[in-house]
């Protein structure tokens, strides 16, 4: 019980409270960073490439000089869309290596009946990423499509220079 009673000073215990508070926010900004940048990426065994029976459209692409938005959608003709998994992969011209963007499922209100049959609504993509880790270069913007079970990467004939 001894170690109980023991007085502690309020300059010390005031520094340690303030000391941890900016080791909490530290690894906070650190993991929320992490999480906004860009991964390598490798195409999976099953993976498909090629743009037939796709439509994508590419509507704002935001290049700043530390940070990456592209907002876009994309969809299977003749096909509705039941689960969203799609993102963004950005592919160096020179090297072929790619890099895959965390990506939100935006709502497209236009997309809701194509050919009056289909819902594509939840087709709609918009990523934010950080460009740091990222080489000089030139990318071309695809979109890996992995809605209901698919598994594809899109060529979306749009590019960005780094």
């Amino acid at each position: 019980m001894k170690f109980l009673d023991i007085e502690i000073d309020e300059k010390i215990f005031k520094m340690l409270v303030i000391a941890s508070m900016i080791l909490i926010f530290l690894y906070v900004i650190f993991t929320l960073i992490s999480f906004s940048m860009v991964k390598p990426y490798s195409i999976e065994k099953n993976t498909i490439i090629y743009t037939e029976n796709f439509k994508t459209e590419i509507s704002l692409i935001h290049q700043g000089n530390l940070r990456l938005e592209i907002i876009g959608w994309a969809y299977k003709e003749g096909q509705s869309i039941e689960t969203f998994e799609s993102c963004f992969v950005l592919r160096n011209k020179d090297s072929g290596k790619m890099h895959i963007m965390k990506t939100q499922m935006k709502e497209v209100k236009e997309l809701e009946l194509i050919d009056s049959l289909y819902n594509c609504s939840i087709g709609g993509m918009h990523a934010q990423s950080f460009l740091l880790g990222l080489k000089k270069g030139e990318y071309d913007i695809c979109i890996l499509y992995k809605n209901d079970s698919e598994s594809s990467l899109i060529e979306t004939g749009e590019e960005i220079k780094i």
